[in-house]
């Protein structure tokens, strides 16, 4: 059974943290419209990429988040899916307020809410890795903001949070450039060069000279996607470049292993939010 694609935003009146401005998750099944240009007065926002793959545009900079990537965006800081869909996949954000005027965090003393804050604020503006990490956390935090927690969940609520926050600067300070390994060298390497024709996991697998179980399993950790879903986003992104200059549909998928037009379209509106036609069309309009 396909799954439901599902959004939710939560506003300081539902959630009751003081320098919270919006805490927000969505669980896509296929994309959907970007976001445009926009900017958050005197707050950061902190997005978790639990799954998929989602590209930002932050100021000139682009940035592509995995699954497990975590970006804090600065304060005032225009930012965008750079003219991209949000895409399949799942992902967290929390937008937190600075300056006196808005509280204290979690009943911290002023001047421990504005160092926390201004650490997170100088963190930002490059992903960093982490985000499955702090899954339990944040469906923990957003569980107990739905259920309107008082009492001692209240307390919880706010230790919660807290912890996330020190938890994501501490993997902030950590941060490495990933290193492309040659597992991923040679894997990547092969899969470009047999996007015409079905490739299978066992044949990955065989390539790195692990079995299929363990593959999937460290495939997911490391690269953020199913190898399916790796593979179908790598033809579909090649596909967007083809169409761009080839005007059979038909053709681009048969070309990059698809057994049919229709399955092609149906993969091409996954992760694009658009049918093949429909993006030939935008693209010969902005030209």
């Amino acid at each position: 059974m396909k799954k439901a694609s599902t959004r939710t935003v939560l506003l300081p009146h539902q959630h009751g943290i003081s320098r919270v401005q919006q805490m927000g998750h969505y669980r896509y099944s296929a994309a959907k419209p970007g976001l445009e240009n926009h900017f958050h007065q005197n707050s950061i926002e902190i997005c978790y990429c639990i799954d998929g793959v989602q590209q930002y545009s932050v100021g000139s900079r682009i940035h592509y988040l995995r699954g497990g990537d975590i970006l804090i965006i600065p304060a005032n800081q225009t930012h965008s899916t750079g003219g991209m869909p949000e895409e399949k996949g799942e992902l967290f954000w929390i937008q937190l307020q600075l300056g006196d005027r808005h509280g204290k965090l979690c009943h911290l003393p002023q001047e421990k809410t504005n160092l926390l804050l201004k650490h997170l604020q100088n963190a930002s503006n490059a992903p960093f890795f982490g985000g499955l990490q702090l899954k339990e956390l944040l469906m923990e935090l957003f569980t107990l903001v739905k259920q309107d927690a008082k009492g001692l969940d209240s307390i919880r609520k706010e230790v919660v949070l807290l912890r996330l926050l020190l938890d994501t600067l501490e993997l902030s300070q950590r941060r490495q450039e990933k290193e492309v390994s040659e597992r991923i060298r040679a894997i990547d390497g092969f899969i470009e060069k047999n996007l015409h024709r079905s490739i299978y996991v066992d044949e990955l697998a065989d390539l790195t000279q692990v079995s299929t179980g363990y593959f999937k399993a460290w495939f997911k950790i490391n690269m953020g996607n199913t190898p399916k879903e790796y593979i179908n986003r790598k033809r579909i992104d090649l596909a967007k470049k083809r169409l761009q200059r080839e005007i059979s549909v038909t053709k681009v998928a048969y070309d990059l292993g698809f057994n049919s037009s229709q399955y092609f379209s149906t993969v091409f509106r996954k992760y694009t939010g658009k049918s093949p036609k429909e993006y030939i069309q935008e693209k010969t309009k902005a030209e």
